[in-house]
């Protein structure tokens, strides 16, 4: 049985999940020419930095916090079935993609240029290959909201703050692969906190700070403080997560959810961007990786804000044709488990397989022959 929310708040969260996936690519295509660009003694304008850098501090944060209201949204569903989206189909999404850049890298295609070591095979049944710790937290971030279910709302925000801390410790200071260390980063600063907010204090609280006057007033209050962190130009933890993180989050979710009220037009576009955003997600290394290879091949020295531009564009261009390629490509399978992944179909009795099969669409096995003559 299917428990759809209301239209207008889906369709609201996947205006957020659309602009901030847009945010990502900006941000990776931004690496990218400042990578390239610093080797050459070039360097990117002053403002494409600062807005990286003022992003940086909600994209993730915002992504995280739609995923935990979806979470809310789809609890009532049953542990199975968010195991099942959120966790198999997680690892299977793992499993593709890291074997598709693993090809792409042996071909010769740079998927991570601003930090190679991410990307390194030796480290591949331990550590997430990329923007694939994406993936990896989200499996974590729903366990942990499974585990905590039963608590007060506000103790589980808590508890994700406590754990934010820790680890961003161990990111800082343990021993770790750079693909561990950028998943434990991205839990601490982002992943923990917004996650299980947006799972326990659910899609009500949400509309009841985010509409009309209430968002003003939220905005107004979020800005002094994301004013003050940047006056003290310091970056401890809390800090970084109480006067920027909080606030900067707050002040994109109002903004955004005000504009898209408004702005029929440009909500409409930022929800179809939303409902593939998996798929841009997945899909923009490789693109950004052939753009790259592309326009090196092909200019010599380019100033900085044509490389930018250029690469920005070709990213963009290639990821929407590219998401759909790989789509048909692996008759969809590249962004969704087979039918036969499933708890259903995994733990039940092999005469009950073939029916848990059918429940979710699958083939069925087919009869074994009758022993007897005729």
């Amino acid at each position: 049985m299917r428990h759809p929310a209301p239209a207008g708040r889906v369709g609201w969260i996947e205006a957020m999940k659309g602009l901030t996936i847009c945010l990502v690519l900006l941000h990776h295509v931004t690496l990218t020419s400042w990578t390239w660009l610093a080797s050459r003694d070039l360097h990117l304008p002053g403002p494409v930095l600062f807005f990286d850098y003022l992003v940086g501090h909600c994209r993730m944060p915002a992504f995280f916090f739609c995923a935990g209201l979806v979470f809310a949204m789809t609890r009532d569903r049953g542990t199975a079935w968010l195991l099942d989206k959120r966790v198999l189909g997680a690892g299977w999404i793992i499993l593709i993609w890291t074997g598709a850049s693993y090809l792409a890298e042996g071909a010769g295609l740079v998927l991570a240029p601003w930090d190679p070591e991410v990307v390194r095979a030796a480290h591949a049944l331990w550590s997430p290959f990329g923007v694939l710790w994406f993936m990896y937290a989200m499996m974590i971030c729903t366990l942990l909201a499974l585990g905590l279910r039963g608590l007060a709302p506000w103790s589980q925000v808590l508890i994700a703050l406590t754990l934010s801390i820790l680890v961003t410790f161990a990111a800082r200071t343990l021993p770790l692969t750079a693909g561990l260390r950028t998943l434990l980063g991205g839990l601490g600063a982002s992943g923990f906190l917004f996650f299980i907010a947006g799972a326990a204090l659910g899609p009500p609280a949400l509309s009841r700070l985010t509409q009309g006057r209430s968002a003003v007033l939220l905005m107004s209050a979020s800005l002094p403080l994301v004013l003050l962190y940047l006056s003290l130009g310091r970056y401890e933890l809390l800090l970084d997560l109480l006067l920027m993180r909080v606030p900067s989050t707050l002040l994109l979710i109002c903004g955004t959810r005000l504009l898209v009220e408004n702005c029929a037009p440009l909500g409409r576009v930022l929800q179809q961007l939303g409902r593939v955003s998996l798929r841009i997600f997945l899909a923009h290394p490789f693109a950004l990786a052939l753009a790259m290879a592309l326009w090196t091949d092909q200019t010599g020295q380019a100033d900085a804000r044509t490389t930018w531009l250029a690469l920005l564009g070709l990213t963009a261009g290639g990821t929407f044709y590219l998401q759909g390629l790989f789509d048909r490509l692996s008759g969809g399978l590249a962004y969704r488990p087979p039918a036969w992944l499933s708890l259903a179909s995994l733990t039940a009795p092999p005469p009950l397989q073939a029916a848990a099969r059918r429940r979710r669409g699958g083939p069925s096995r087919p009869a074994r022959p009758s022993r007897r003559g005729g």
